[in-house]
């Protein structure tokens, strides 16, 4: 490697190190908040194609309104809360979405698990 190479990776290392630096330590909260908002966004848009793609039943325009109602309640807590509450709500839905149907007992496990949620966000 060239003496000049050799520096000028050395100094946009450096550079790009600053920058890192600067932004985590100024802004981040800001990085967090935009980080959180995307994760939420993704994780929102994943459950409604999962339940898009269970067709048309009975419980399907139910349980499209229960999760939205999910997702607009969530923005009200923190960070580190909301990613473990998508977390284990993704988890738990992905168990009952699997077999392609919703059926009543289904329906009810699911909201059964937002009012855990909900009271366990009451605490």
């Amino acid at each position: 490697m060239k003496k000049g190479c050799f520096l000028t990776v050395i100094i946009t290392l450096t550079l790009v190190l600053i920058v890192v630096f600067y932004l985590t330590r100024f802004h981040g909260e800001d990085l967090i908040e935009f980080g959180k908002d995307k994760l939420v966004e993704f994780a929102q848009s994943k459950i409604e194609s999962d339940i898009d793609d269970l067709g048309d039943g009975e419980y399907v325009d139910s349980l499209k309104i229960i999760i939205g109602n999910y997702f607009e309640d969530i923005d009200k807590l923190d960070v580190e809360k909301e990613l473990e509450r998508i977390e284990e709500f993704a988890d738990d839905i992905e168990v009952i979405l699997i077999d392609s149907k919703i059926d009543s007992a289904e329906f009810d496990f699911i909201t059964n698990i937002l009012v855990k949620y909900e009271q366990r966000k009451e605490n």
